[in-house]
């Protein structure tokens, strides 16, 4: 029988682990060969574009709540 409600930690993480494993292994097979065949300074533009492009998608997905200044401040104006 299927116990309805928060699923438990241990079944969230695994869940995630699979989840996010084949991104992983990719991403350590592609920024490797980045590190070897780039420049520092372009490797470092790689990752802060790969960076904006990961954070961008994250706050598409999960609504964050807003913090209390934000809050304030879209209150007042």
């Amino acid at each position: 029988m299927e116990k309805k409600g928060q699923p438990s930690p241990n079944t969230a993480e695994a869940d995630a682990d699979a989840v996010l494993r084949p991104l992983m292994e990719f991403l350590d097979v592609i920024l490797s060969i980045f590190a070897d065949v780039c420049e520092k300074i372009v490797l470092k533009r790689i990752l802060k574009s790969l960076w904006k492009t990961v954070l961008s998608c994250l706050e598409k997905t999960i609504v964050l709540p807003q913090n209390n200044d934000s809050l304030v401040k879209n209150t007042l104006t």
